[in-house]
């Protein structure tokens, strides 16, 4: 077991002024530990710790490579002996995906569009600049993205999301179905190069220059270079529209004509069923992550990921005109829909009380509907001090611990939730004793992300520690915005 002992006794042999060494906080799914260096000099550097020594040396391999190819990546300064610890330059903290979800409109700003063209730019750069040169007995834990690591992640769906959600299906039906999928993907092998695997604004930082860094991509391997622009633009929260998502499918589209020879037509329908085959593995991944490690980040995401997923199949659909039958993913879809996109609030339990705590934003027009009891409480968050206002907190939540601090340490946040809680729970005490079933509440703010879902979840911890003869259920409207 590695202590912070052990990373501070490497770091302190390598850089000789060390001041401090600070977790940095992780949202994803990875088992590796990130930890930032503050210098004497007021200088930063990031220290990374994974006990998977093959995976660590795809990265090194992959950094080399593209480190000569001019595509921005972390610098690495140092390699403990045994493989397992390395010091990379720091890239900051600024995503792309950072700037997406910060957005208050729809549509992409002319900036923020820029950015993903170039980061577009650099993946083909990656993909087809590197050929000859990556040595693929490198890529962990297989070199290619074949038939055996496609179905890996279709299983993954299966056993990860499908079975802990107790979603029926058929075994050998649905194995057909994967096995189309499958099909359908490596027909294509005049699109083969190196797969980036996790290509995702979360993977790609933004200096205050606009210049892009990659990151995260130690499980790179030669496959079906779409498989990128898929992960690219099928991320559920990065949000983008159909009209920035055709522009992105059309400008990759012209960068990759100088080394595939492939209709646009063809080319649409692989990505559309590649589409498809990573908005599944996403969901195995938020089933294990959620749903079997019981980590409330990823259960937050099933709801937009199957909403992505159902999207994702009518286009598989529309595009192979009834030539691909997908019968049995049809059906498992729609049980996905019932169980986790139908409306909460509508659940009626005759043996509790259950109060729903809704979230949403005022400039969405977002604004829930009780459909059990045609009322309850709307409270507008909108005069309390926002963390919009603040750059580092405006990427945030109001789930999240540097929102909490700030909206805690502000008295007249502190004065509207005790005015808040009272009138809540004179109503719960006497909806308890007149066997009442529902209470919603919601709170709104301007985008549905920081003062609204704060207070949301303040008060769902308030009446879980208060009462325990009620169900909580929290529903953050716009989190597919965040």
């Amino acid at each position: 077991m590695i202590t912070i002992n052990h990373i501070y006794n490497y770091v302190k042999s390598v850089v000789d002024d060390v001041e401090e060494i600070v977790p940095i906080n992780q949202n994803g799914g990875s088992p590796r530990q990130y930890y930032r260096i503050y210098r004497k000099n007021k200088e930063t550097l990031v220290v990374a710790h994974s006990f998977n020594i093959q995976e660590n040396m795809a990265f090194f391999h992959f950094s080399e490579v593209f480190s000569k190819e001019g595509i921005n990546v972390p610098e690495i300064v140092d390699i403990s002996d045994d493989k397992t610890m390395y010091i990379l330059s720091d890239l900051g903290d600024t995503t792309l995906f950072s700037l997406l979800t910060a957005r208050t409109d729809y549509d992409l700003s002319p900036v923020v569009k820029n950015l993903c063209c170039k980061a577009l730019e650099n993946l083909v750069k990656m993909q087809f600049g590197t050929f000859g040169i990556i040595d693929y007995s490198f890529a962990y834990p297989i070199a290619n993205f074949d038939e055996t690591a496609l179905l890996w992640d279709l299983n993954y769906f299966k056993y990860c999301l499908l079975k802990p959600s107790g979603i029926d299906f058929n075994e050998a039906d649905l194995e057909t179905d994967f096995q189309s999928i499958i099909k359908q993907i490596l027909n294509n092998v005049t699109l083969t190069s190196f797969v980036y695997r996790d290509f995702q604004s979360r993977n790609i930082m933004v200096d205050e220059d606009g210049n892009l860094s990659f990151i995260d991509y130690q499980g790179g391997r030669k496959g079906v270079c779409v498989y990128d622009l898929a992960s690219f633009i099928s991320q559920a929260k990065a949000n983008f529209s159909e009209k920035d998502k055709a522009f992105f499918i059309d400008y990759y589209f012209e960068l990759i004509r100088e080394y595939v020879t492939i209709s646009k037509n063809e080319f649409c329908k692989v990505l559309n069923v590649i589409v498809l085959h990573r908005v599944m593995q996403t969901l195995g991944a938020y089933g294990f992550r959620g749903l079997i490690e019981r980590k409330k980040h990823f259960i937050d995401s099933l709801k937009p990921a199957v909403a992505n997923l159902e999207s994702a199949l009518n286009r598989v659909k529309e595009s192979y005109d009834n030539e691909l039958q997908l019968n049995e993913i049809e059906r498992v879809v729609l049980s996905l829909k019932d169980k986790y996109l139908k409306d909460e609030t509508t659940e009626n339990c005759s043996d509790e009380l259950t109060v729903t705590i809704n979230s949403f934003s005022y400039k969405l027009n977002s604004l829930p509907t009780d459909k059990s009891n045609g009322g309850g409480f709307i409270f507008d968050c909108r005069a309390l001090p926002n963390p919009y206002r603040i750059n580092e907190l405006r990427p945030l939540s109001g789930n999240t611990q540097e929102i909490k601090t700030y909206m805690d340490s502000k008295p007249e946040t502190n004065l509207f939730f005790e005015n808040v809680s009272n009138i809540v729970c004179m109503t719960v005490d006497n909806y308890l004793e007149r066997k009442f079933n529902n209470l919603m509440v919601s709170f709104g703010c301007t985008g549905g992300k920081h003062r609204s879902v704060y207070n949301a979840e303040r008060l769902a911890k308030y009446l879980r520690d208060k009462y325990e003869n009620i169900r909580i259920v929290v529903n953050h409207l716009n989190s597919q915005n965040w």
